[in-house]
């Protein structure tokens, strides 16, 4: 039912409009019944039936096509589900109903957020629309999505001359992803390879920078290695959060080049599956032009096909010379690249469109976004030669300013990791290492035999550090922890000086304390006075211990001498075997 009359009690008229559904097909042929009947009850007429009195009359009807008709069809881009969080882009597609071309359609969206806050953004399409031809349409302008929340979505085309307005606007609702963040966080650097491991978990890539806003990461994966040292002792983790650009900004970085329809594809390597968002490309002849990237299988794994505008101040079909005054134009891409691997893009033109590239002047090869992608080369080869393997680098081809981001939603910041190691802390006369297992223990630098537990009761002082072993291989070293034994019956000299354990058997402990620090020298004299152990060494200030090995002496009274810049401390040790 698309009409009713009210009742009519006498001779009349009756008009009305009709709308006709966007889904039908210019040409197409359909019936319409109309059907009379004499009753004061409009809801018993029925297109099929019988009535006392009335009549039926059935017509074919044609639908003719309107001369201007644009419209918006679908809102493609946010996704009803899974769009992510921060800045996105809004994809329309728009369609010419109508039976001529048309170009330069005004397009407005409308977002409203759960605030009820609306932001409009508009813009004028400005590519070329056949009769019934369809495009998408991204604006360049974005709304800032925030996790979790929903928001309307309203997009119209505002053409003044279009007499339909039914196919004119469509909503859509976009439900925001939850945010996401990396967890189980850590860095360490291993002292048996000299390298760096950066460890987490994440949904997605997770990158791994030295900065908090640094553009280019230094390493990406779950376990990655890296030489690249932290600063401050902090490194931070992203998930999917690359988004830089990669390439010569504009094709004047150059200088020279042309226009017409180039077939040389452009090699590209990437460590982590990437979109090639948008790129600025420079159109001597406006057309459709798709591009095709293929994996290292040939396989086609990512197309996108553009209706180019001519950018150059006199567009023509063919081979054309440079035009310094061409600002080019940003397309969008939204090229997948599913995985890390080797690519190559490759352009196919319909009878009209040209592209830019660059012939002259061309230095840079790779261009790299660090060690994760990179634009590697292109398969010109040369015309006299078949063994120039580095022809390609007099060429730069399609894509200036090439915006490639992560795939999947980007985490919302970047979280801090600080370098873990082995501490060390004292309780007493005890040195414990924060990790239960793996330990080994170090006096100035060289390991303590037996010393593998966790903790430690040093029996002089010294710097101690302890390294740790993990389930990885990787071994972590603490910092220098500055152990100073402590007397329990300090003598009653002036650097307190003390000796332990007495009777002596094969270890003797020497402790005291220095106000200056200097050369010391430690002797042990028999009863006989002759000298029977000597030992120098450098202390600093405050405590001081060591341990003598009095293992090879004789039982007996001894007599340990400390000689301290001009003084001589002494105090009396009995070994007994």
């Amino acid at each position: 039912m698309v009409a009713t009359t009210n009742i009519m009690n006498s001779t009349g008229s009756y008009t009305t409009n009709i709308t006709v559904p966007v889904t039908v097909v210019p040409g197409n042929f359909s019936l319409m019944r109309v059907v009379l009947n004499e009753t004061t009850d409009t809801s018993t007429i029925k297109p099929c039936g019988t009535y006392a009195k009335g009549e039926t009359q059935d017509y074919r009807v044609q639908f003719l096509q309107t001369t201007i008709d644009a419209g918006v069809t679908a809102i493609v881009n946010p996704a009803a589900n899974g769009a992510c969080n921060g800045p996105n882009n809004i994809t329309i597609t728009l369609k010419n109903f109508g039976s001529t071309t048309l170009t330069n359609i005004p397009v407005s969206v409308s977002i409203t957020a759960p605030d009820n806050t609306v932001t409009v953004i508009n813009e004028t399409y400005t590519g070329t629309l056949d009769p019934l031809g369809q495009d998408n349409y991204t604006f360049t302008g974005t709304f800032n999505a925030l996790a979790g929340a929903t928001y309307s979505i309203t997009a119209t085309t505002n053409l003044t001359t279009d007499p339909i307005a039914s196919n004119n606007q469509t909503s859509a609702i976009a439900v925001i992803s939850p945010a996401i963040e990396p967890t189980a966080l850590s860095a360490e650097f291993c002292t048996n390879t000299n390298q760096y491991i950066l460890s987490g978990t994440g949904d997605g890539q997770l990158l791994w920078y030295q900065h908090s806003n640094d553009v280019v990461p230094i390493t990406f994966g779950t376990n990655a290695l890296t030489v690249q040292p932290p600063v401050n002792n902090t490194y931070y983790a992203g998930l999917n959060d690359l988004n830089t650009t990669v390439g010569p900004a504009t094709k004047n970085v150059f200088s020279a080049g042309g226009y017409n329809q180039f077939t040389p594809s452009v090699n590209i390597t990437t460590d982590i599956p990437v979109i090639l968002q948008s790129a600025r490309l420079y159109i001597g002849n406006s057309g459709v032009i798709t591009f095709s990237v293929t994996n290292t299988n040939g396989e086609v794994v990512a197309t996108t096909t553009i209706n180019a505008v001519a950018t150059c101040t006199n567009p023509q079909p063919g081979a054309q010379n440079d035009d310094p005054n061409d600002p080019g134009k940003v397309y969008n891409l939204n090229l997948l690249l599913p995985s890390a691997g080797q690519y190559a893009i490759t352009a196919t033109y319909d009878n009209t469109a040209t592209l830019y590239r660059n012939n002259g002047g061309v230095t840079g090869y790779p261009f790299k976004i660090g060690n994760v992608f990179s634009i590697t080369s292109n398969n010109a080869t040369s015309p006299t030669s078949t063994t120039d393997t580095a022809y390609y680098k007099n060429f730069y081809y399609y894509f200036y300013n090439l915006q490639v981001k992560s795939v999947g939603c980007p985490s919302a910041v970047r979280e801090a990791v600080t370098l873990s190691k082995p501490i060390i802390t004292q309780t007493g006369n005890t040195l414990s290492s924060n990790f239960s297992t793996g330990n080994q223990w170090y006096l100035n630098g060289v390991a303590i035999t037996g010393a593998a537990g966790q903790t430690y009761a040093p029996l002089q002082s010294g710097n101690y550090t302890v390294t740790t072993t993990l389930s990885t291989g990787c071994v972590l070293a603490s910092d220098n922890f500055a152990y100073a034994l402590i007397a329990k019956n300090p003598g009653n000299n002036e650097i307190g000086l003390s000796v332990f354990t007495v009777p002596a058997n094969k270890q003797l402990n020497v402790l005291f304390s220095l106000k200056t620090g200097g050369q010391v020298t430690l002797s042990l004299y028999n009863s006989a006075g002759k000298s029977v152990y000597s030992q120098i060494q450098t202390a600093a200030i405050g405590n001081f211990s060591t341990v003598l090995n009095v293992g090879n002496l004789p039982s007996g009274t001894y007599l340990l001498q400390v000689l301290t810049g001009n003084k001589t401390y002494t105090s009396k040790v009995l070994i007994i075997r």
